[in-house]
């Protein structure tokens, strides 16, 4: 059941990105020996599957929003 599931979930992702494209970047973390996807695995997975060699990824940086998450809380914005 559950692989039936996410092969129909895989192939409604596939559908959408030859459709409309990838319409917002991966999110990635940079580890020591690469990068670690944080968001769309399912997604990135599909793009994979249609051959895509290069994916839009928006390197995240946790160090940098948790300075931020803490200047927010005491400005009262967060």
């Amino acid at each position: 059941m559950y692989s039936e599931c996410y092969h129909e979930k895989l192939e409604r992702a596939k559908r959408a990105i030859k459709k409309y494209g990838l319409l917002e970047p991966f999110e990635v973390e940079k580890i020591s020996n690469g990068y670690k996807l944080i968001s769309h695995p399912l997604r990135f997975y599909a793009a994979k599957q249609l051959n895509y060699k290069a994916v839009p990824c928006l390197i995240r940086k946790p160090e940098y929003e948790i300075i931020l998450y803490k200047t927010l809380k005491k400005l009262n914005m967060g």
